[in-house]
């Protein structure tokens, strides 16, 4: 049977499989098709990391099934100097990155790594590996089993009372206006309709949505003046819907962002 591999550069590879191999016989494979060495290489099906160990019925593969391929990057040799390249899962887009940090390289430094590209304050992580919780001055590159091949760092958020939680994330949908369109969308209480926008935006930017340049945001039938409060603070909750909305806007009336200024794009 074939396989279809998403390579990181967005290509789609197909791969015939014998119905007796094993994750290991999938790598080598890659490695004689794209020259990654199999040490190198990390799977995934259906989000979960793939180990060498398990057969093609354990990974539940079936014919045509898509399997992404993620490339460690390779450790240089001076030790000093070296990139340790750490298979990592972010904690809102539940996204599989793999982040280059220093030998030396902190567990609360890999938190602030990975809160810059989620954009969230590292303070509402907790990392974990292989199920134990790393503690934050100990370096990354000492925890246990982080050599291993299947080794993943689990970004999860954190409470008050500092145990990691679900519930800080809740499942909305988003009205486009605009397009009229409903669209399903998870969302950190913790983070604020500034945050929204900024997502919106790029998406707006990157041709993914189709958006005006003045538009604001209703929710609980009422226009959100005060776009930089926590979702927490408007209570929402999951299956709430949150609206974007075409109105020209007196300056004088413009959404309050987080630093004071309004939001309207120039």
């Amino acid at each position: 049977m074939d396989i279809i591999i998403h390579t990181h550069h967005n290509v789609e590879l197909p791969l015939e499989l014998g119905y007796h191999d094993i994750v290991a016989d999938i790598k080598h494979k890659l490695q004689t098709l794209t020259g990654v060495a199999a040490a190198r290489q990390s799977l995934f099906h259906n989000n979960t990391p793939l180990r060498d160990d398990w057969d093609i019925s354990r990974c539940t593969l079936f014919h045509r099934s898509h399997v992404k391929l993620l490339v460690r990057s390779p450790t240089l040799t001076n030790p000093s100097n070296s990139l340790v390249p750490f298979l990592t899962r972010l904690p809102l887009s539940k996204r599989y990155v793999t982040l280059d940090a220093g030998s030396n390289t902190r567990v609360d430094e890999l938190k602030h790594m990975i809160g810059e590209r989620e954009e969230i304050d590292s303070s509402l992580m907790i990392l974990f590996l292989r199920g134990r919780e790393m503690d934050d001055e100990r370096l990354v590159s000492e925890c246990d089993g982080v050599d291993k091949d299947d080794a993943v760092v689990e970004a999860g958020l954190v409470g008050s009372g500092g145990y990691a939680i679900d519930h800080l994330a809740v499942n909305t949908f988003i009205f486009l206006a605009p397009m009229n369109v409903k669209v399903p969308m998870t969302l950190n209480v913790m983070q604020s309709f500034s945050d929204l926008r900024k997502q919106l935006e790029r998406s707006r930017k990157e041709n993914r949505i189709s958006l005006p340049r003045d538009w604001f945001f209703v929710f609980g039938k009422e226009r959100v003046m005060i776009e930089c409060l926590a979702f927490e603070k408007f209570k929402v909750q999951n299956g709430d819907v949150l609206q974007v909305r075409i109105q020209h806007v007196p300056r004088e009336a413009v959404p309050i962002g987080c630093n004071g200024a309004n939001t309207s794009i120039r």
